[in-house]
């Protein structure tokens, strides 16, 4: 579904972004959702856990329409959430669509 698209940056409340950063804001590695450590609501483990883009990866969702991504991390062995280093990509001007560059290689 999502094959071969860059999640660089997340768009609205980033609800949708899949990408791949897996670190908060400070730097600190995030949780894996699948962790045992996890017993909140948003874990892997949630009965619509597949449809929010959570599973057995770190990566940095936004399951509960949050203001943007973002992951449970551990801070001082406390177990806290953090918002996620991942842009907000910037906002197309009204009546500009998107460009594809297509370059044909060996075409003879």
């Amino acid at each position: 579904e999502s094959e071969g698209v860059s999640w660089t940056c997340y768009s609205g409340n980033g609800h949708s972004y899949r990408g791949m950063v897996q670190s908060s804001r400070s730097g600190i590695p995030c949780l894996p959702w699948d962790s045992p450590i996890l017993l909140q609501e948003f874990s892997s483990n949630f009965p619509r856990a597949s449809s929010l883009g959570l599973g057995e990866h770190n990566f940095c969702r936004n399951p509960d329409s949050d203001s943007q991504p973002w992951c449970y991390v551990l801070q001082e062995g406390h177990l806290t959430w953090e918002f996620c280093n991942v842009t907000r990509c910037q906002a197309q001007p009204a009546g500009k669509a998107c460009t594809m560059l297509l370059e044909t290689v060996g075409g003879g």
